[in-house]
């Protein structure tokens, strides 16, 4: 191995994952640019490759320090095997190559007290805001889980806020990860095929002859293949129905499944039988990287099909353009975007046994239509998906998010522009705030006392602070490091530019006179995981005093996609006696940001939707 180093976190052969049959090919000619030490699970089989150095995840963490600088690359699939793989991904960025569009599954299921816990909840907050608090607050009541949550929510918005880069393989993917709004490098890089498929594609007929010898296979049948984990999404139930076509009409058709079953997901063999299609149907169980190559060989047409589909990108689909297969897949997500020139697209409204008759019909009674396709795949291929051309793009794509061949940082902070102060620090911010009180005060003392306001972390970074005065932006300046700080009169709320942290600084009858205003400008000026520091002072009327209450104010909050972390007041039992004390109360609230991803267009500026939850009295 050769060049700089370069952590690769990635399930391995032999573990029974495309993902890892995947990353094997990759690392071949990647090992070539650079020295890689991959990472895999603790648990995972025993892994030797001669293309990379192999340690364990507890190995790793052993040797994080001196590793946690170099720069890394994640390979992220929606099942387990990619669990061990988070706590680095959440605190070392890298370049994240994800290759499901949903991960509610793997994600969900790894996170304390799964999909009813309280990790959860926070996190679909953070990719989706109030929408996957709600969605989350449904699952744990009836402890159920809709395949749309899968599907719409998918939880990618996580991955790619903790990303220094995402690497997707469909235009597709490309556009739902820039719908999360996160300024993060999205790169397109289309799936490649293996190049041991090169001498298959340089003699199809002799291959496909040699390959269906070995695999005891008929030389006289029409072929049709399903290759990879059997789940019900791949509709074999469809191609099922469709075999008993031909069986009708007496054409020589054998159906090979060949992948790994789960009866739970799909009771293939039980559909065998009740279909009686023991004769016309040959299944294989799971089949390792080798010999797929070798039932791609050996078919007339790959039936790549999907339906419902999570945006999955598909290796066998890659590697049977590769081939030269002539392919029939769903006319819909990633597999929409193959040429139609290569593949027999049956629409999602004739995803029936009729519809895939009409598709597959053709296919199976006229050779050289099935010979059009397999040339015009093989040409596509060659052209698109050479693994030489996806290398050098993924190479770029680790250049441009490491450009001097190491991470800009070593670790980082989730939410980090919550970084608050350490206690220790009260006593230099009470300092600075005595060294300015000649300045004319607002009032609102806890924020500062309390180490409220966010850290400053770095010198680019923009503090904007409605209804303060010169006190709040030289104390926010002096002792919290904001370099860039920008007053707003409380008259000026419709005017807050985008903004890293905001605070707001008002008595507690504004706020409850004109809280849709002020939250939805904070909504708007805010990117996702940004802080929102609320200060309330003043004596509260009748009309307000229902701001007291921890759960409504948490909820109003929610309403405008802001999750409240730290909620206080002066003094400490305000919330049983503020109206007994001789002095104004005052109260803090520290909430975070969501995503805009669910943005409810009825919380924008000016709407007053949500001043009918305000009670009065």
């Amino acid at each position: 191995m050769t060049g700089s180093p370069l952590i690769f976190f990635s399930p391995l052969p032999p573990q029974r994952n495309g993902i890892a049959d995947y990353s094997d090919s990759l690392l071949a000619p990647l090992s070539k640019r650079y020295s890689i030490t991959a990472v895999v699970a603790d648990d995972a089989p025993t892994t030797v490759s001669p293309h990379c150095d192999t340690i364990t995840y507890s190995e790793y963490v052993h040797y994080s320090q001196s590793l946690a600088s170099l720069p890394h690359a994640y390979q992220v699939g929606n099942n387990f095997d990619h669990c061990y793989m988070l706590p680095m991904l959440a605190s070392i960025p890298g370049l994240v190559t994800i290759h499901d569009l949903s991960l509610q599954h793997m994600l969900g299921s790894s996170l304390p007290g799964g999909p009813v816990g309280e990790g959860y909840s926070q996190l679909m907050f953070e990719a989706y805001g109030r929408a996957g608090v709600l969605v989350s607050r449904d699952i744990k009541q009836w402890g159920w889980q809709s395949s749309i949550v899968h599907s719409e929510m998918g939880l990618t918005p996580a991955l790619v806020s903790r990303a220094s880069g995402v690497v997707t393989h469909s235009l597709t993917g490309k556009l739902r990860l820039a719908a999360t709004g996160m300024d993060v490098p999205i790169f397109h890089i289309p799936h490649p095929y293996q190049e041991r498929v090169e001498p298959i594609a340089a003699d199809r007929d002799a291959a496909k002859r040699r390959a269906r010898i070995k695999l005891g296979l008929p030389t006289d049948k029409v072929v049709l293949l399903s290759l990879g984990f059997v789940t019900r999404a791949k509709r074999i139930d469809l191609t099922f129905k469709v075999m008993q076509q031909f069986m009708a009409k007496n054409l020589d058709v054998l159906f090979v499944v060949a992948g790994q079953t789960n009866k739970d997901e799909f009771d293939l063999d039980g559909e065998i039988a009740r279909l009686d299609l023991r004769d016309h149907v040959i299944t294989r169980g799971y089949v390792p990287d080798d010999a797929m190559l070798e039932y791609l060989a050996a078919c007339d047409v790959l039936v790549n099909l999907r339906y419902p589909t999570l945006g999955e990108s598909s290796g066998s689909l890659a590697n049977g353009l590769g081939v030269g297969c002539c392919i029939v897949v769903t006319d819909v997500g990633t597999f929409s975007e193959v040429p139609d020139s290569c593949a027999v697209k049956v629409p999602v409204e004739h995803m029936t046994p009729s519809g895939l008759m009409e598709a597959l019909l053709p296919l199976v009674c006229f050779p050289a239509l099935r010979a059009a396709y397999e040339a015009a795949s093989r040409k596509f291929a060659v052209e698109q998906l050479q693994m030489n051309q996806f290398v050098d793009r993924y190479v770029e794509a680790l250049e441009t998010v490491f450009p001097n061949g190491r991470s800009s940082y070593a670790t980082r902070q989730l939410d980090s522009q919550t970084v608050t102060l350490a206690p220790v620090a009260r006593s230099q911010v009470d300092a600075a705030a005595n060294q300015l009180s000649v300045r004319p005060s607002t009032g609102h003392n806890l924020w500062w006392h309390g180490l409220m306001l966010p850290a400053a972390q770095s010198p680019d970074k923009w503090l904007h602070i409605i209804g303060g005065n010169a006190f709040e932006a030289e104390l926010a300046r002096d002792a919290f490091g904001w370099a860039n700080v920008r007053n707003y009169a409380l008259t000026q709320i419709s005017d807050v530019a985008r903004c890293d942290v905001l605070m707001a600084l008002s008595s507690f009858d504004e706020f409850a006179d004109d809280a849709s205003t002020l939250l939805a400008a904070a909504a708007n000026a805010l990117p996702s995981n940004a802080s929102f520091v609320v200060s309330l002072v003043g004596e509260a009327s009748c009309t307000s005093k229902h701001l007291v209450n921890r759960p409504a104010m948490a909820d109003l909050f929610l309403r405008y996609g802001f999750r409240v972390v730290q909620d206080v007041g002066n003094p400490t039992e305000i919330w049983d006696s503020m109206w007994e004390q001789d002095s104004d109360p005052e109260r803090v609230i520290l909430a975070i940001k969501g995503s805009d991803v669910l943005w409810d267009s009825s919380h924008r500026i000016g709407s007053r939707s949500i001043q009918k939850d305000l009670t009065t009295c």
